[in-house]
C-alpha cells in the first residue's frame, strides 16, 4: 500500500468488491466520502504551508505596501505547517519512527 492514500487495505478491498459489479463508474458517481478517503490530507497541509511561505516572502519583499507583522504571521505559520508536513516522512523510516 502506498502512502498516497488514507485508505487501508481493508477499505481498498471493500471499494474493489463494490466496484466489481459496475467498473464503469465515473467520478461523479462515487460518493463524497469515498473521494475523501482517496485523497491524501497531508498534501493539503504541505500546499498551504508552501503558499503561506511564498506569500509571506512576497509581503516581506514588498514591505512598502504591506506591514511587517503581516509578513511575519504568514512566514511563521507557513514554517509551522512545513515542519508539520515533514513528520509524515519520519513515519515511514524505522530510525525516526519514535519521533
Amino acid at each position: 500500500m502506498s502512502d498516497r492514500s488514507d485508505l487501508n487495505e481493508a477499505e481498498v478491498e471493500k471499494l474493489i468488491k463494490r466496484n466489481v459489479k459496475s467498473r464503469k463508474e465515473t467520478w461523479t458517481q462515487i460518493s463524497f466520502w469515498d473521494k475523501y478517503r482517496m485523497f491524501n490530507k497531508w498534501s493539503i497541509v504541505s500546499a498551504i504551508g508552501n503558499l503561506l511561505t511564498i506569500f509571506g516572502s512576497m509581503f516581506y519583499l514588498l514591505n512598502d505596501w504591506f506591514p511587517f507583522y503581516q509578513a511575519e504571521h504568514f512566514l511563521g505559520f507557513g514554517c509551522f505547517l512545513t515542519w508539520i508536513s515533514v513528520t509524515r516522512y519520519y513515519a515511514h523510516t524505522k530510525d525516526y519512527f519514535l519521533i
